[in-house]
């Protein structure tokens, strides 16, 4: 089993989170650059081990915008993971941050993953996940 622990704004000390037993974090992309992942923050991460996820998040309810906002923020995001060198084979989370059904956000899914860059995951509550 992984142990990973999500964070935006504060960041926590990689060594610290290595210590208490986590094995990856979850990082964001956004058009906030005070919330994104940068190049030195992942530098820092990987020399204590651990493992990097990326979840995109502009905002809590934009999976609901239909599949050219998914298209839209999927280029977006794949251009800021290509900038810190982010493995072409990973995926990158979509963030589904409000109590959304299946057919609100399919259509922005599907926008996500019509134009063939890295592997698209859902990022969310329970009934979006399942």
């Amino acid at each position: 089993m992984t142990l990973a622990i999500d964070y935006a704004w504060q960041h926590p000390n990689p060594a610290a989170i290595k210590a208490d037993g986590y094995s990856a974090v979850m990082r964001y992309l956004s058009g906030d650059p005070s919330k994104n992942l940068t190049a030195a923050e992942a530098a820092e991460l990987h020399k204590a081990g651990l493992g990097i996820g990326l979840v995109w998040e502009t905002s809590a309810q934009r999976a609901g915008a239909g599949a050219r906002a998914g298209s839209d923020d999927n280029d977006k995001a794949n251009s800021m993971a290509d900038a810190l060198g982010f493995p072409k084979f990973c995926p990158i989370f979509m963030a589904v941050d409000y109590n959304a059904t299946v057919d609100a956000v399919s259509a922005y899914f599907a926008g996500a993953a019509s134009n063939g860059q890295r592997p698209v995951g859902v990022y969310g509550g329970y009934h979006i996940i399942e």
